[in-house]
């Protein structure tokens, strides 16, 4: 981990303490243990196109948690004949004759004799995570961190580990013959500098290193053609000639470097992703290794990986997925066809039957009604990032845009217009309206016509930053740390209903029923309450540390769903007796914006890793967690007046039942002030009073404890 990303961890850690610390009493409550209320389904969509490996008209492909194969008997319109959601990744893809071997977070091995119906034979965690992986001779070479592994295979049944080499930075290899040929990159050795390290492998049960090359930079990968070895680094290309293996000496350097380097027939294909130079294919013909010829060079999008075969090139290219070329004309290097697998799956909304999820490249259109089981209409091209999305009268409008689809046939969507020039941050709709916020105006659309929509009013309001509704008044958060109540009833004549200060930049903000839910913008590690059944006196409820970093939540019914930057998706039971109870986890792979939640189950884009469907065990996990209140429960309530305030203020408290009563006051950095009471009331209504002669003027917070529950609210004392 580098210097630069422990001290800022550190420095959100300390700084959420720190929050913590000053703000008066946040209830930091007790979770179960293990809580399991969610679990996996199913998954859908592909991911980034880690690994390739063509064999013939095949093209074998890790995407994401998926291990895949098109027939690319047509180039230009390659199709999948075979797709298997995998409980892991593949990094790397081999093939021998029938048989596919594939490394990623376990050995699995498959039997591609109908390559549209692999069959599994292997699926082995005894061989944990691996990048790159070789067959020859009945023998697997798998880099495995930290070092390189030898495994016999020629009893499928029951693997042999043979002998192994501890390298530090294994970045990559190739096998030829009785030699394995190893680029390694910085940290290897005590002077931190990279090798060529080539390894006599004649003798399975004890390898040896034969020779020790420091080589330039970070090396990036490696190729072994009769006896020359090319290895690259970010800037360059560097040639050994290794006919004495004892003392590899260096014959040529040049440009380009490589991430992916190939050779076939005295030819050198060299793909410059992931270096310092435009990504680019270049073709040489190294007949002459010490004279390389440049013969071809094409801009174009490369990959991690460059395989040759029938005179097409074949790369993986990430989110972009596969990408075919012809190298038949001698000048030029054309573009054949591709099959687009996305990735970098961020965000998801379900509207009705269809589920839409966002990628890097599109935004996919999903057929949700069966809803374990999603399955893909179509796709929508997308260059901004998407912030919303509604449906209304077979019509899609996508934020922050605002574009407008016409989704009639989800399988065949097309473009219909924008919504409006100027630029909109985030939109919430509600029947034939949509509310809009801008950089500095709330705007009301009505949608009922798509093709002819009309502004019907406006409202200005600052540096919005996110929207929801209630009944007739629109609740605003923005980045001024305030939260604005706006009444709508009329949208032609919007005003402002009542302003609500804050000590932080809401990150979002939710209503369930009356009852206000703010997080926390500072990396959102905190959820405040507030009870707004009356919106000109709000007031908070509820204070909750430490929910996690989290990017999204969502209210169902009384669940509150959480997606946590470090902890996953979280859900956590909103039944306020004593404490939230957290009822279920799911860790996923990668960072998430959004998700969505319907009757129970989730749809979680996990990055680089398609799509994963959860179930949340509803009746099962508040049983366990949670029993319904009885009549004998304590329930409570209290309110301040006058407020503000001039020197003495008055908390009337409600009690259902007898209760101890303790009262504190604490200042704005949280430093207790008063203890007004700590004894037994009864039932029914209470006046407590304090007298602020020795305080200054200020926003100071009232703590009831009644039980084990705890109220606050927010007084103004003015002179």
């Amino acid at each position: 981990m580098s210097i630069r990303l422990r001290l800022t961890l550190v420095s959100i850690f300390c700084f959420s303490a720190a929050l913590t610390y000053a703000y008066p009493q946040r209830n930091n409550f007790d979770l179960p243990p293990e809580p399991n209320g969610l679990s996996l389904l199913n998954k859908a969509l592909l991911g980034n196109a880690r690994t390739i490996q063509p064999d013939g008209q095949y093209v074998y492909m890790g995407a994401g948690c998926t291990f895949t194969v098109l027939n690319t008997v047509n180039p230009q319109n390659p199709e999948l004949i075979y797709k298997e959601y995998l409980s892991g990744y593949i990094n790397d893809i081999c093939i021998y004759e029938n048989t596919a071997y594939t490394i990623g977070n376990r050995l699995r091995i498959y039997d591609i004799t109908d390559p549209s119906n692999p069959i599994s034979i292997l699926n082995s965690t005894r061989i944990g995570w691996g990048s790159c992986i070789k067959y020859s001779d009945g023998f697997l070479y798998i880099n495995m961190s930290p070092g390189f592994r030898i495994v016999d295979i020629h009893n499928i049944n029951s693997l042999v580990y043979k002998d192994s080499l501890f390298v530090n930075n294994l970045v990559d290899f190739k096998i030829r013959g009785d030699f394995a040929y190893l680029a390694v990159s910085d940290g290897d050795t005590p002077d931190g500098s990279q090798r060529l390290k080539i390894v006599d492998i004649s003798n399975k049960d004890s390898i040896k290193v034969i020779s020790d090359t420091p080589v330039p930079y970070d090396v990036l990968s490696i190729e072994v053609y009769e006896n020359y070895v090319y290895i690259s680094d970010w800037y360059r290309l560097f040639i050994y000639d290794i006919s004495e293996k004892l003392n590899p000496i260096l014959i040529e350097e040049f440009r380009p470097a490589s991430s992916s380097l190939l050779v076939k027939d005295s030819t050198l294909y060299i793909s410059t992703k992931f270096t310092f130079q435009e990504d680019s294919l270049y073709i040489f013909n190294i007949s002459q290794p010490d004279n390389p010829q440049l013969m071809r060079k094409s801009q174009m999008r490369t990959g991690s990986q460059v395989f040759v075969s029938d005179n097409k090139i074949y790369t993986s290219c990430g989110v972009f997925g596969l990408e075919i070329h012809s190298i038949n004309n001698e000048h030029k290097i054309e573009y054949l066809g591709s099959y687009r697998t996305d990735g970098n799956f961020r965000g998801s909304w379900i509207c009705e039957n269809l589920l839409f999820v966002k990628g890097s490249l599109f935004l996919h259109i999903l057929d949700a009604s069966a809803p374990k089981k999603p399955i893909e209409f179509s796709r929508i091209k997308i260059k901004d990032p998407v912030t919303d999305i509604y449906t209304f009268n077979k019509f899609l409008f996508v934020g922050p845009g605002i574009s407008v689809y016409n989704i009639e046939d989800p399988s065949q969507p097309f473009f219909d217009a924008n919504l409006d020039s100027i630029s909109l941050k985030r939109f919430i709709q509600k029947d034939e309206l949509i509310y809009a916020l801008s950089e500095s105006h709330l705007i009301v659309y009505n949608i009922t016509d798509p093709m002819k929509i009309r502004r019907v009013g406006s409202i200005p309001i600052e540096k919005g930053s996110d929207i929801i509704l209630n009944e007739n008044s629109a609740v605003i958060a923005t980045s001024k740390q305030e939260i604005l109540f706006v009444d709508i009833s009329t949208p032609e004549q919007m005003s402002i209903l009542n302003q609500m200060s804050l000590d932080y930049n809401a990150r979002q903000i939710l209503i369930n029923e009356n009852l206000l839910y703010i997080f926390n913008g500072n990396w959102g590690h905190w959820l405040e309450i507030y009870d707004i059944a009356d919106i000109q006196n709000p007031y908070i409820t509820d204070s909750y540390s430490w929910l996690g970093l989290f990017e999204k939540a969502y209210i169902e019914g009384n669940l509150l769903y959480l997606c946590t930057l470090l902890e996953g998706i979280r859900v956590f039971n909103l039944n306020r007796i004593e404490r939230l109870a957290e009822l279920g986890k799911y860790k996923y792979y990668d960072w998430i914006e959004s998700f969505s939640v319907s009757d129970n189950l989730l749809y979680v884009p996990c990055g680089s890793f398609g799509l994963h469907v959860l179930e949340f065990n509803c009746s099962t996990s508040i049983e366990q967690s949670y029993q319904a209140p009885s009549n004998n429960l304590l329930t409570f309530d209290f309110s301040c007046y006058p407020n503000p305030f001039n020197n003495q203020v008055n908390i009337q408290i409600n009690l259902s039942q007898s209760s101890i009563i303790e009262i504190r006051i604490y200042d704005v950095l949280g430093k207790e002030i008063k203890i007004i009471s700590n004894i037994k009331t009864g039932p029914g209504q209470s006046v407590f009073r304090w007298n602020s002669d020795q305080v200054s003027s200020g926003l100071y917070f009232v703590r009831v404890k009644a039980g084990k529950q705890s109220r606050y609210k927010k007084i103004l004392l003015v002179r």
